[in-house]
């Protein structure tokens, strides 16, 4: 009886679940790493993220140096996620409450308008006068959001660039160790 040597390799997968923002991001970084991308799909109960599934042969997965930049990648990647929710959500809560606010006074001076004595002309328009001012106060909480937007998005930006020059380090450390295995 003789034995045959198979060369079958074997693989290591991985499932990672992330915004759609990040896809191509994502893809690119762990394609650096050695992994193959397998499939991408959107899980049923959700338009935002979507499911990214990625193969590699299990050689290359064995070194710790690997394993090492696989975690500065991961969590540099998790990081750009985080700011980039920053970036759109800066402002948010102040503008909300602002807008807040302006409902709550342009309520009040429309009910003045209407249940306090809707027969006295001087009644109606302190109403309206007051109505109008809380529509004003509840758009300037638009305002307000874009305003704060604006000014925190440069020191974001700073902090997403040093991310992404992280990630760019550990993707370029991890392709360098994929193309000295493949030789």
């Amino acid at each position: 009886m003789s034995t045959e040597e198979t060369n079958a390799k074997v693989y290591d997968y991985k499932i990672i679940r992330t915004t759609r923002e990040m896809e191509v991001l994502t893809s690119d970084s762990y394609a650096n790493l050695g992994y193959n991308l397998i499939s991408s799909k959107i899980p049923d109960s959700s338009m935002f993220y979507v499911e990214l599934s990625f193969k590699r042969n299990r050689e290359i997965g064995k070194n710790i140096e690997m394993t090492k930049i696989e975690r500065k990648l991961d969590a540099s990647l998790n990081q750009i996620k985080i700011l980039e929710r920053k970036r759109k959500n800066a402002g948010m809560i102040p503008g909300l409450s602002v807008g807040t606010i302006g409902l709550i006074i342009m309520v009040v001076g429309i009910l003045l308008c209407f249940l306090v004595d809707p027969t006295n002309i001087g009644w109606i328009i302190g109403g309206a006068i007051i109505a109008v001012v809380g529509l004003a106060v509840g758009l300037s909480g638009f305002l307000v959001h874009h305003v704060i937007q604006r000014n925190t998005q440069d020191g974001i930006n700073q902090k997403i660039e040093s991310e992404t020059d992280k990630l760019a380090e550990a993707c370029e450390a991890g392709a360098k160790i994929v193309a000295s295995q493949a030789k």
